[in-house]
């Protein structure tokens, strides 16, 4: 994979490898972007290129789903990652663990939050329904 590649070409790479096996949920472009981006790791072009040829070599996949398309180590990624895991500063290793704990706690938050509210939303339809039944009346769901 990286025979051909400069030495700052592997250390990207392997820098996004790290980063979303670090995150161990598939990330969106975006998400990825801005992760990187925030860590001043590499430009915005390097990037992108990297990520296109990463996925060609099949080091990562780019999975669509109903719900977004999302970057996905595949087993060749996982093991290009473990024997080159060496060749990746600790210091960098450091911040991104960091990082990427902040961002799981926030969506962590988040995703509380919005269940909560789901599960308040479907109480007061139940509630609706039990009471649209009693006068018999079609349910909201």
């Amino acid at each position: 994979m990286f025979t051909h590649d400069s030495k700052q070409e592997v250390k990207h790479k392997l820098l996004i490898l790290y980063t979303i096996d670090e995150f161990r949920i598939p990330l969106t472009n975006t998400q990825l972007t801005d992760f990187i981006m925030e860590l001043n790791f590499m430009d915005y072009f390097s990037l992108q290129q990297y990520l296109t040829d990463l996925t060609d070599k099949s080091i990562l996949e780019y999975s669509e789903t109903h719900d977004g398309s999302y970057y996905l180590l595949t087993e060749n990624g996982r093991k290009m990652l473990e024997f080159f895991n060496d060749r990746i500063y600790d210091e960098y290793k450091v911040r991104i663990q960091k990082s990427a704990e902040i961002k799981e706690k926030r969506h962590s938050k988040k995703t509380h939050k919005y269940l909560q509210t789901m599960l308040k939303t479907l109480s007061m339809i139940t509630l609706y329904n039990s009471r649209l039944k009693r006068i018999n009346l079609p349910s909201l769901i």
